[in-house]
């Protein structure tokens, strides 16, 4: 079964629980290209990454109408990095309340 299939299966389980595909968040840590369009091909545009370095690379090879999430911890030295990517949606979680000042 492929990515794309199964994608599809927790999607029809997530809706009969009242939940929607806007807000089903795909992880994609570690994730190949391929597999992340396999994903995308079946209309999903919100996907969450926990490195920067792998979201900025992603985000280059990717079409721009994907969004991506920044999960996890982000640390003040990274910040400048995660301003490159154009797709950034949102940001989850920092390192402390200084950051945001």
């Amino acid at each position: 079964m492929g990515r794309g299939q199964r994608y599809k299966e927790i999607l029809e389980k997530l809706e009969k629980l009242g939940h929607t595909r806007e807000n089903f968040l795909v992880v994609t840590k570690t994730r190949l290209i391929d597999d992340i369009m396999e994903i995308y091909n079946s209309e999903h545009r919100k996907f969450g990454e926990n490195r920067i370095q792998e979201m900025l690379a992603k985000s280059k090879l990717l079409p721009e109408d994907v969004e991506f999430h920044m999960i996890g911890k982000l640390q003040k030295d990274k910040f400048n990095r995660l301003l490159e990517i154009q797709q950034l949606t949102c940001v989850q979680s920092i390192e402390s309340k200084k950051f945001v000042q």
